[in-house]
């Protein structure tokens, strides 16, 4: 048992050093352009959002909120600015200062709710009703729809996890093939 705990400390150590020099970002990017031949186009849409947080979970705090979400519905329906309203009533710090804007995201990124009554909004169209969350209130502005890959930035772990895997095959396949 103690001989088979020091070979297999030597294979780690030989593996981790031999991973040591990591993939460029370069290399990354070439085999991300050959990988992403092979990924399904998904919809996207990019949207915006105000959300409105009840101070607790007291029946008093939430019907606030509701009621704030409610005010500011209203304020859009009157022709108000989403992003300004966003900056200035979102309880969602990152994306209020960026006018409520998530960006694009598929389906099964975002809360069950919340991803529900976005993907079913027209494009420039927003919740008439606050959607409910975990995190609170929200009222939902959906800017595009497109079909898309999805980028590096998302697939880069599981594509550097096989490309390692990959370079790790191919020296044990070499080593094999060495050895006498």
């Amino acid at each position: 048992a103690l001989q088979f705990q020091a070979d297999r400390l030597l294979q780690e150590s030989y593996i981790a050093g031999m991973m040591a020099d990591q993939l460029t970002d370069e290399a990354v990017e070439i085999a991300y352009t050959v990988f992403s031949t092979q990924l399904p186009l998904e919809e996207r849409i990019r949207a915006r959002h105000i959300l409105i947080s009840p101070a607790s979970n007291e029946e008093d705090d939430v019907r606030e909120a509701l009621q704030e979400a409610q005010d500011v519905i209203r304020q859009l329906n009157e022709g108000a600015d989403f992003g300004e309203l966003a900056g200035q009533y979102s309880d969602d710090e990152g994306s209020a200062q960026l006018g409520g804007d998530l960006g694009f995201f598929p389906m099964g990124r975002m809360v069950e709710p919340f991803e529900e009554a976005a993907f079913a909004l027209e494009i420039n169209a927003f919740t008439q009703e606050a959607v409910a969350s975990p995190f609170g209130f929200h009222i939902i502005e959906v800017l595009e729809r497109t079909k898309m890959k999805p980028p590096l930035t998302e697939v880069r772990t599981s594509l550097v996890s096989q490309l390692e895997a990959q370079r790790l095959a191919l020296k044990l396949e070499d080593l094999r093939g060495a050895a006498d």
